[in-house]
This record gives structure tokens, C-alpha cells and sequence, in this order.
């Protein structure tokens, strides 16, 4: 039982979870306070966790091991952060993003929401990861908005072109 197989499934076209609006949250940070929309995050957006090799959590160029999770995402509007730490995503995110924007207008940043992940483990669970790129988009002043699934789980981020 993993999300990689619950989202797999697709969604139900008359479930009410298609049916629903966006919504915006109210998020307060160090500097401002600022409003973000929620999207629904597309289903062909996620990598099965058996498509990953974590063999690439163990690179460590934080560029090469981009390189390495996105080598099985279908999608060039994608900056997939899966196997990057706090400390290494702003390299990434620094590197590809602008381009990306560029060449797209809007791209989703996957953290991952690490509901799956046991918080005595060393990656304490519960999408810190996905905290931490909130919180540098909102210093770098991106707009975006929190993707959510079927499930209201996060792991994904809309960013869109200043």
C-alpha cells in the first residue's frame, strides 16, 4: 500500500474530489503573510516508487542526482525533488527553475509528502521537504500554488512565471 499505488488508480470521475473548487490558505511567514491557492495535482505527474532508483539518493552532486530521479519523468514541466535534502533542493531549484519557467510559463515541483515516511526515521516525516521549498519560494517571491490529491495529500507544488 503505497501512494505511488493509490494514485496510480486514477481518479474517479464522479468522485466529489473532481467536482471541488480551488481553494486559497493563508500562510504566515517570517517576512509577509501570503495567500496560496490549491490545485488538484494531475495524475500523470507522479513516478511510481518502483520507477525510481534510490540508488541516487546516494549521489552526491545534487545536480547529477536531479538528473538521475528526472531520467523517468515523462514531463519537461517537472522539477522532481525526490532523493534531495533541505540543504540541497535550493541548488536545484536555483538551476533549473528560471529556465524551466521560461520555456513553460508554469512547472510542478515535486517534494513529496512524506505521509508514508515513519517519523523516527531520519527523514522525520510529514513533508518537510515540501515546508522547506515553500519556504524558499516565498523568499524568493514565486507565486504558487499547493497541489493536493484525491487523497489531500501535498507533495507538489504549482510555481508560476513571475
Amino acid at each position: 500500500f503505497s501512494f505511488a499505488t493509490i494514485a496510480s488508480k486514477g481518479y474517479n470521475k464522479m468522485s466529489s474530489f473532481n467536482k471541488g473548487k480551488e481553494t486559497t490558505e493563508h500562510h504566515e511567514t517570517n517576512k509577509d503573510s501570503w495567500e496560496c491557492s490549491t490545485v488538484r495535482i494531475p495524475q500523470n505527474l507522479w513516478t511510481a516508487a518502483q520507477n525510481r532508483t534510490s540508488g541516487a539518493f546516494h549521489i552526491t552532486d545534487p545536480i547529477a542526482r536531479f538528473k538521475e530521479v528526472s531520467s523517468t519523468i515523462q514531463r519537461d514541466d517537472v522539477i522532481d525533488l525526490h532523493f534531495q535534502s533541505a540543504k540541497t533542493f535550493p541548488v536545484v531549484l536555483s538551476s533549473f527553475l528560471p529556465s524551466k519557467l521560461k520555456d513553460h510559463g508554469e512547472v510542478w515541483v515535486i517534494t513529496g509528502s512524506g505521509h508514508h515516511v515513519s517519523r523516527n526515521s531520519h527523514q522525520k516525516g510529514g513533508g518537510v521537504l515540501e515546508s522547506a521549498v515553500i519556504t524558499w519560494l516565498s523568499s524568493n517571491e514565486y507565486k504558487f500554488s499547493r497541489g493536493k490529491d484525491k487523497n489531500g495529500f501535498g507533495g507538489a507544488l504549482l510555481v508560476y512565471k513571475r
